[in-house]
Protein backbone atom coordinates (compact mmCIF):
# COMPACT_ATOMS: atom_id res chain seq x y z
CA UNK A 1 0.00 0.00 0.00
CA UNK A 2 1.57 3.45 -0.87
CA UNK A 3 1.76 6.68 1.14
CA UNK A 4 -1.84 7.93 0.19
CA UNK A 5 -3.42 5.22 0.49
CA UNK A 6 -1.98 4.97 4.34
CA UNK A 7 -2.77 8.11 4.68
CA UNK A 8 -6.66 8.15 4.02
CA UNK A 9 -6.86 4.86 6.54
CA UNK A 10 -5.38 6.64 9.12
CA UNK A 11 -7.86 10.36 8.26
CA UNK A 12 -10.79 7.79 8.10
CA UNK A 13 -9.98 5.97 11.32
CA UNK A 14 -8.50 9.53 13.23
CA UNK A 15 -12.12 11.40 12.29
CA UNK A 16 -14.25 8.28 13.57
CA UNK A 17 -12.83 7.57 16.82
CA UNK A 18 -12.89 11.38 17.70
CA UNK A 19 -16.86 11.45 16.80
CA UNK A 20 -16.86 7.88 18.79
CA UNK A 21 -15.24 9.51 21.83
CA UNK A 22 -17.08 12.54 21.72
CA UNK A 23 -19.77 11.38 21.65
CA UNK A 24 -18.97 8.75 24.67
CA UNK A 25 -17.13 11.37 27.22
CA UNK A 26 -19.94 14.65 26.24
CA UNK A 27 -23.44 12.62 25.27
CA UNK A 28 -25.73 15.11 26.21
CA UNK A 29 -23.95 18.27 24.93
CA UNK A 30 -23.26 16.58 21.70
CA UNK A 31 -26.80 14.94 21.23
CA UNK A 32 -28.21 18.27 21.93
CA UNK A 33 -26.02 19.69 19.16
CA UNK A 34 -26.30 17.20 16.81
CA UNK A 35 -30.00 17.12 16.95
CA UNK A 36 -30.69 20.75 17.36
CA UNK A 37 -28.29 22.76 15.64
CA UNK A 38 -28.21 22.87 11.60
CA UNK A 39 -25.75 24.28 8.71
CA UNK A 40 -27.84 25.77 6.06
CA UNK A 41 -30.86 23.66 7.04
CA UNK A 42 -28.90 20.68 6.99
CA UNK A 43 -28.77 19.14 10.49
CA UNK A 44 -25.26 18.85 12.41
CA UNK A 45 -26.30 14.88 12.67
CA UNK A 46 -26.81 14.29 9.03
CA UNK A 47 -23.77 16.70 8.49
CA UNK A 48 -21.50 14.45 10.59
CA UNK A 49 -22.69 11.47 9.15
CA UNK A 50 -22.30 12.26 5.87
CA UNK A 51 -18.87 13.59 6.27
CA UNK A 52 -17.95 10.67 7.79
CA UNK A 53 -19.23 8.46 4.92
CA UNK A 54 -17.55 10.38 2.61
CA UNK A 55 -14.15 10.11 4.23
CA UNK A 56 -14.19 6.52 4.47
CA UNK A 57 -15.38 6.00 0.65
CA UNK A 58 -12.92 7.89 -0.23
CA UNK A 59 -10.15 5.71 1.72
CA UNK A 60 -11.41 2.65 0.11
CA UNK A 61 -11.87 3.82 -2.84
CA UNK A 62 -7.64 5.05 -2.40
CA UNK A 63 -7.09 1.86 -1.49
CA UNK A 64 -8.78 -0.14 -3.70
CA UNK A 65 -6.70 1.60 -6.72
CA UNK A 66 -3.76 1.53 -4.81
CA UNK A 67 -3.84 -2.57 -4.63
CA UNK A 68 -5.49 -2.65 -8.06
CA UNK A 69 -1.89 -0.91 -9.16
CA UNK A 70 0.40 -3.17 -7.19
CA UNK A 71 -1.35 -6.13 -8.30
CA UNK A 72 -0.95 -4.67 -12.15
CA UNK A 73 2.89 -4.31 -11.27
CA UNK A 74 2.97 -7.93 -10.19
CA UNK A 75 1.40 -9.49 -13.26
CA UNK A 76 3.68 -7.34 -15.25
CA UNK A 77 6.85 -8.72 -13.58
CA UNK A 78 5.77 -12.45 -13.47
CA UNK A 79 5.13 -12.54 -17.15
CA UNK A 80 8.35 -10.75 -17.82
CA UNK A 81 10.07 -13.12 -15.94
CA UNK A 82 8.36 -16.19 -18.09
CA UNK A 83 8.86 -14.54 -20.82
CA UNK A 84 12.70 -14.29 -20.16
CA UNK A 85 12.76 -18.24 -19.26
CA UNK A 86 10.74 -19.41 -22.56
CA UNK A 87 12.71 -17.35 -24.88
CA UNK A 88 14.91 -18.82 -27.28
CA UNK A 89 18.67 -18.46 -27.20
CA UNK A 90 20.24 -16.14 -29.35
CA UNK A 91 22.32 -16.64 -31.99
CA UNK A 92 25.14 -15.81 -30.10
CA UNK A 93 24.19 -18.06 -27.16
CA UNK A 94 24.29 -21.01 -29.50
CA UNK A 95 27.52 -19.94 -31.10
CA UNK A 96 28.76 -20.10 -27.56
CA UNK A 97 27.06 -23.24 -27.37
CA UNK A 98 28.37 -25.10 -29.69
CA UNK A 99 31.92 -24.41 -29.57
CA UNK A 100 31.90 -25.37 -25.89
CA UNK A 101 30.30 -28.88 -27.06
CA UNK A 102 32.68 -29.06 -29.60
CA UNK A 103 35.16 -28.47 -27.03
CA UNK A 104 33.80 -30.99 -25.19
CA UNK A 105 33.90 -33.82 -27.95
CA UNK A 106 37.63 -33.00 -28.83
CA UNK A 107 38.70 -33.58 -25.01
CA UNK A 108 37.01 -36.82 -24.89
CA UNK A 109 38.47 -37.99 -28.50
CA UNK A 110 42.17 -36.59 -27.16
CA UNK A 111 41.62 -38.67 -23.80
CA UNK A 112 40.22 -41.95 -25.66
CA UNK A 113 43.36 -41.83 -27.96
CA UNK A 114 45.76 -41.12 -25.16
CA UNK A 115 43.96 -44.12 -23.56
CA UNK A 116 44.54 -46.49 -26.72
CA UNK A 117 48.57 -45.72 -27.39
CA UNK A 118 49.43 -46.57 -23.69
CA UNK A 119 47.62 -49.80 -24.09
CA UNK A 120 49.27 -50.36 -27.50
CA UNK A 121 52.20 -49.69 -25.62
CA UNK A 122 51.62 -51.62 -23.21
CA UNK A 123 51.01 -54.52 -24.86
CA UNK A 124 54.46 -54.09 -27.17
CA UNK A 125 56.73 -53.88 -24.31
CA UNK A 126 55.12 -57.21 -22.76
CA UNK A 127 55.13 -58.68 -26.61
CA UNK A 128 59.15 -57.59 -26.75
CA UNK A 129 60.17 -58.40 -23.02
CA UNK A 130 58.44 -61.86 -23.56
CA UNK A 131 60.14 -62.51 -26.68
CA UNK A 132 63.04 -61.80 -24.82
CA UNK A 133 62.71 -63.91 -22.21
CA UNK A 134 62.14 -66.63 -24.98
CA UNK A 135 65.19 -66.11 -26.36
CA UNK A 136 67.35 -65.75 -22.66
CA UNK A 137 66.09 -69.38 -21.80
CA UNK A 138 66.95 -70.96 -25.49
CA UNK A 139 70.42 -69.34 -24.90
CA UNK A 140 70.72 -70.42 -20.95
CA UNK A 141 70.04 -73.82 -22.52
CA UNK A 142 72.23 -74.47 -25.22
CA UNK A 143 75.16 -72.99 -23.00
CA UNK A 144 74.05 -75.23 -20.20
CA UNK A 145 73.70 -78.30 -22.35
CA UNK A 146 77.01 -77.33 -24.08
CA UNK A 147 79.64 -76.91 -20.87
CA UNK A 148 78.16 -77.47 -17.29
CA UNK A 149 75.80 -80.76 -18.38
CA UNK A 150 79.42 -82.10 -20.57
CA UNK A 151 81.29 -81.53 -17.75
CA UNK A 152 79.23 -83.56 -15.52
CA UNK A 153 78.96 -86.10 -18.33
CA UNK A 154 83.06 -86.39 -17.87
CA UNK A 155 83.27 -86.31 -14.45
CA UNK A 156 80.58 -88.81 -14.24
CA UNK A 157 82.79 -91.31 -16.47
CA UNK A 158 85.81 -90.37 -14.79
CA UNK A 159 84.94 -91.05 -10.99
CA UNK A 160 82.55 -94.38 -12.47
CA UNK A 161 86.03 -95.57 -14.16
CA UNK A 162 88.44 -94.66 -10.82
CA UNK A 163 85.79 -96.83 -8.69
CA UNK A 164 86.63 -99.70 -11.10
CA UNK A 165 90.40 -99.18 -10.19
CA UNK A 166 90.54 -98.27 -6.39
CA UNK A 167 91.93 -100.91 -4.24
CA UNK A 168 91.50 -98.43 -1.33
CA UNK A 169 87.74 -99.22 0.05
CA UNK A 170 87.76 -95.80 2.27
CA UNK A 171 88.96 -94.17 -0.76
CA UNK A 172 86.49 -96.10 -2.82
CA UNK A 173 83.22 -94.96 -0.84
CA UNK A 174 84.26 -91.67 -1.36
CA UNK A 175 84.73 -91.71 -5.00
CA UNK A 176 81.07 -93.61 -4.93
CA UNK A 177 79.73 -90.30 -2.36
CA UNK A 178 80.73 -88.12 -5.43
CA UNK A 179 79.80 -90.14 -8.47
CA UNK A 180 76.27 -90.07 -6.64
CA UNK A 181 76.86 -86.46 -5.88
CA UNK A 182 77.68 -85.85 -9.66
CA UNK A 183 74.66 -88.37 -10.90
CA UNK A 184 72.11 -86.07 -9.03
CA UNK A 185 73.17 -82.82 -10.30
CA UNK A 186 72.69 -84.34 -13.91
CA UNK A 187 69.42 -85.63 -13.01
CA UNK A 188 68.76 -81.67 -11.87
CA UNK A 189 70.33 -80.15 -15.17
CA UNK A 190 68.29 -82.41 -17.26
CA UNK A 191 65.33 -81.12 -15.52
CA UNK A 192 66.53 -77.78 -15.52
CA UNK A 193 67.33 -77.77 -19.03
CA UNK A 194 63.67 -79.54 -19.97
CA UNK A 195 62.48 -75.97 -17.68
CA UNK A 196 64.19 -73.63 -19.71
CA UNK A 197 62.68 -75.36 -22.75
CA UNK A 198 60.42 -73.06 -24.43
CA UNK A 199 56.78 -73.12 -23.56
CA UNK A 200 55.34 -72.08 -27.43
CA UNK A 201 53.94 -75.59 -28.75
CA UNK A 202 54.54 -74.08 -32.33
CA UNK A 203 51.33 -75.43 -34.23
CA UNK A 204 51.02 -78.56 -32.01
CA UNK A 205 47.90 -79.23 -30.16
CA UNK A 206 48.53 -79.74 -26.28
CA UNK A 207 48.23 -83.60 -26.29
CA UNK A 208 50.68 -83.14 -29.12
CA UNK A 209 53.01 -81.22 -27.23
CA UNK A 210 52.97 -82.83 -24.06
CA UNK A 211 53.91 -86.11 -25.74
CA UNK A 212 56.87 -84.95 -27.33
CA UNK A 213 57.77 -83.48 -23.66
CA UNK A 214 57.38 -86.64 -21.75
CA UNK A 215 59.27 -88.67 -25.00
CA UNK A 216 62.54 -86.37 -24.22
CA UNK A 217 61.81 -86.65 -20.76
CA UNK A 218 62.14 -90.69 -20.90
CA UNK A 219 64.64 -90.59 -23.08
CA UNK A 220 67.24 -88.32 -20.94
CA UNK A 221 65.78 -88.95 -17.53
CA UNK A 222 66.01 -92.39 -15.26
CA UNK A 223 62.26 -92.38 -14.47
CA UNK A 224 59.56 -94.49 -15.88
CA UNK A 225 56.76 -91.85 -17.18
CA UNK A 226 53.06 -93.20 -17.61
CA UNK A 227 50.49 -90.82 -19.27
CA UNK A 228 47.01 -90.59 -20.11
CA UNK A 229 46.52 -87.49 -22.66
CA UNK A 230 42.82 -86.31 -24.31
CA UNK A 231 42.30 -83.88 -26.90
CA UNK A 232 40.75 -80.86 -25.54
CA UNK A 233 39.70 -77.76 -26.97
CA UNK A 234 41.24 -74.51 -25.22
CA UNK A 235 42.53 -71.16 -26.46
CA UNK A 236 46.02 -70.81 -27.48
CA UNK A 237 47.14 -69.04 -24.04
CA UNK A 238 45.57 -71.45 -21.77
CA UNK A 239 47.25 -73.84 -23.88
CA UNK A 240 50.51 -72.58 -22.98
CA UNK A 241 50.08 -71.70 -19.72
CA UNK A 242 49.24 -75.49 -19.01
CA UNK A 243 52.11 -76.69 -20.97
CA UNK A 244 54.12 -73.93 -18.35
CA UNK A 245 52.76 -75.17 -15.71
CA UNK A 246 53.53 -79.43 -16.49
CA UNK A 247 57.24 -78.52 -16.94
CA UNK A 248 57.07 -76.69 -13.87
CA UNK A 249 55.50 -79.53 -12.04
CA UNK A 250 58.00 -82.57 -13.82
CA UNK A 251 61.19 -80.13 -12.93
CA UNK A 252 60.02 -80.07 -9.54
CA UNK A 253 59.85 -83.57 -9.28
CA UNK A 254 62.87 -84.76 -10.91
CA UNK A 255 64.91 -82.07 -8.92
CA UNK A 256 63.61 -82.27 -5.32
CA UNK A 257 61.29 -85.61 -5.12
CA UNK A 258 63.67 -88.48 -6.15
CA UNK A 259 60.88 -90.46 -7.70
CA UNK A 260 61.15 -93.75 -9.65
CA UNK A 261 57.49 -93.29 -11.37
CA UNK A 262 55.86 -90.57 -12.86
CA UNK A 263 52.19 -90.21 -13.88
CA UNK A 264 50.40 -87.50 -16.41
CA UNK A 265 47.12 -87.18 -16.99
CA UNK A 266 45.30 -84.56 -19.33
CA UNK A 267 41.18 -85.25 -19.93
CA UNK A 268 37.93 -83.03 -20.30
CA UNK A 269 35.22 -83.70 -17.70
CA UNK A 270 31.99 -81.40 -17.04
CA UNK A 271 32.92 -78.69 -18.76
CA UNK A 272 36.17 -78.42 -17.17
CA UNK A 273 40.05 -79.60 -18.29
CA UNK A 274 41.97 -81.41 -15.70
CA UNK A 275 45.62 -81.47 -15.53
CA UNK A 276 47.06 -83.93 -13.09
CA UNK A 277 50.91 -84.45 -12.32
CA UNK A 278 51.50 -87.02 -9.69
CA UNK A 279 55.00 -88.86 -8.73
CA UNK A 280 55.93 -91.88 -5.69
CA UNK A 281 58.73 -89.42 -4.40
CA UNK A 282 60.03 -88.43 -0.70
CA UNK A 283 57.06 -85.70 -0.49
CA UNK A 284 56.87 -82.78 1.92
CA UNK A 285 54.61 -80.69 4.00
CA UNK A 286 52.34 -78.36 2.12
CA UNK A 287 52.07 -76.04 4.56
CA UNK A 288 55.68 -75.82 5.48
CA UNK A 289 56.94 -75.51 1.57
CA UNK A 290 53.82 -73.49 0.45
CA UNK A 291 54.95 -69.76 0.98
CA UNK A 292 58.78 -70.65 0.38
CA UNK A 293 58.44 -72.80 -2.97
CA UNK A 294 58.85 -70.29 -5.86
CA UNK A 295 57.78 -73.23 -8.31
CA UNK A 296 54.26 -73.86 -6.25
CA UNK A 297 53.39 -70.26 -6.51
CA UNK A 298 54.38 -69.84 -10.01
CA UNK A 299 52.07 -72.57 -11.00
CA UNK A 300 49.32 -71.48 -8.69
CA UNK A 301 49.63 -67.86 -10.10
CA UNK A 302 49.86 -69.31 -13.94
CA UNK A 303 46.09 -71.40 -12.99
CA UNK A 304 44.49 -68.37 -12.00
CA UNK A 305 45.30 -65.90 -14.29
CA UNK A 306 43.41 -68.30 -16.91
CA UNK A 307 40.30 -69.07 -14.48
CA UNK A 308 41.44 -72.01 -13.15
CA UNK A 309 42.22 -73.96 -9.68
CA UNK A 310 45.28 -75.10 -8.52
CA UNK A 311 45.51 -77.80 -5.75
CA UNK A 312 48.57 -79.54 -4.80
CA UNK A 313 48.33 -82.94 -2.19
CA UNK A 314 51.75 -84.34 -0.70
CA UNK A 315 52.81 -87.10 2.08
CA UNK A 316 55.96 -87.10 3.31
CA UNK A 317 57.43 -90.50 2.05
CA UNK A 318 54.38 -91.79 -0.37
CA UNK A 319 54.55 -88.95 -2.92
CA UNK A 320 53.04 -85.80 -4.53
CA UNK A 321 50.39 -84.73 -6.74
CA UNK A 322 49.91 -81.63 -8.83
CA UNK A 323 45.83 -80.82 -10.04
CA UNK A 324 44.76 -78.06 -12.20
CA UNK A 325 41.32 -77.62 -12.88
CA UNK A 326 40.66 -74.79 -16.20
CA UNK A 327 36.75 -74.37 -17.32
CA UNK A 328 36.42 -74.63 -20.70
Amino acid sequence: MTVPGRTALYVSLLTASGAAAALVLFPPVWRAVLLEESFFGVPYVLLTAGILISVILLSGLLIHSQWKHYRTFLDEKTEQALQMQLEPPSDKDEEHLRKLYELQEKTIRQTQRLRQITTEKAAEREKSLHEVVLQERTRLARELHDSVSQQLFAASMLTAAINETETDNRAREQFQLVEKMINQSQLEMRALLLHLRPAALKGKSLKEGMEELLGELQQKVPVNVESRLEEVELDKGVEDHLFRILQEAVSNSLRHAEAEEMKVVLLSRDGKVILQVSDNGRGFIVEEEAHGSYGMTTMKERAEEVGGTFKIVSVPGEGTRVEVQIPV
